[in-house]
């Protein structure tokens, strides 16, 4: 689900989505977990009507749950002071919605976003039902590797997508050059 923005501060919004779309990414590469697109979650709260609400009841998550025929729900929420960033995350059981675990990390400035959802990746993934052979086994690159570490690049990208679901080509176009000039090798923005 998109994060919720604790911090007070709406010029950080953007994260809310980006948040949600970095953990995507860094959970599709598991070869164990099927992880529903940033695409079809987008969709299914466009349909509900909830792509800008700041929180979800329970009754928008089984929404989704049930639109996205999945197990399991990660809500999380982002706070900042000074230049610390604090990511909370909670993996819920889909159909009774009861935490399954909670996780918490701090690190320094917006750069340090990419590997805090790294280091959460991994702890989620301890949740599901995985041997200790798949968990070694799997593929868990950085996201900013299978994505891109560029803050700015990232959002420009998330933007473009956004434009993408409602037809406005032009803007998805301008918006995946800004991500490319400022990241040249971000695949999915330069794919896009």
């Amino acid at each position: 689900m998109y994060f919720k923005n604790n911090t007070g501060d709406e010029s950080l919004d953007h994260w809310r989505e980006m948040l949600a779309n970095l953990f995507i990414a860094d959970l599709t590469q598991s070869k164990h977990i099927r992880v529903l697109s940033e695409e079809k979650l987008f969709n299914i709260l466009t349909q509900i009507n909830q792509t800008e609400a700041k929180t979800y009841s329970s009754e928008v998550l089984n929404q989704v749950a049930a639109q996205g025929r999945v197990d399991h729900i990660l809500q999380g929420a982002y706070a900042k002071a000074g230049d610390e960033f604090r990511i909370n995350v909670i993996l819920q059981n889909a159909e009774t919605l009861e935490n399954i675990s909670s996780e918490t990390i701090s690190g320094k400035g917006e750069q340090g976003i990419f590997s805090m959802v790294d280091e959460l990746t991994r702890r989620i993934k301890k949740n599901f039902a995985l041997s200790p052979e798949e968990i070694t086994d799997d593929i868990d690159k950085n996201v900013g590797i299978v994505t891109t570490s560029s803050p700015e690049a990232y959002r420009f990208y998330i933007e473009g997508i956004k434009h993408d679901t409602k037809g406005e080509y032009r803007k998805v176009i301008e918006n995946m050059q800004k991500a490319v000039e400022i990241d040249p090798g971000f695949a999915s923005a330069y794919l896009a």
